[in-house]
């Protein structure tokens, strides 16, 4: 019986260089990013590792939402201006190590 695509896994985050969380599929992140170019690398395994690189300008310091989804051969990051209507109720702020 052959493997089953699993979007149960998550997606590790990267954001210039420096770790970043490991979130769902299909979940959001808020990014706190400076003025100017950045980069942002999501990577998942199911059973191949897969990796897909962005490049985003943020002009201004402002609330940055992120959505970051997977694939069947891949990931994909969208910028979103605000978060979708009832977000509250569907997703749990996520935990850090610090807390």
């Amino acid at each position: 019986m052959g493997r089953k695509f699993n979007l149960n896994m998550g997606v590790r985050i990267e954001i210039d260089g420096q770790a970043g969380p490991y979130i769902q599929h299909s979940h959001y992140f808020q990014a706190f990013l400076s003025s100017g170019g950045h980069v942002i690398k999501l990577e998942h395994i199911d059973p191949v590792a897969f990796s897909d690189t962005y490049k985003i300008v943020v002009n201004e310091d402002n609330d940055l939402y992120i959505k970051v989804s997977r694939k069947l051969f891949g990931n994909e990051l969208e910028i979103v201006d605000e978060l979708p209507n009832g977000f509250e109720q569907d997703y749990k702020p996520a935990k850090t190590y610090n807390e």
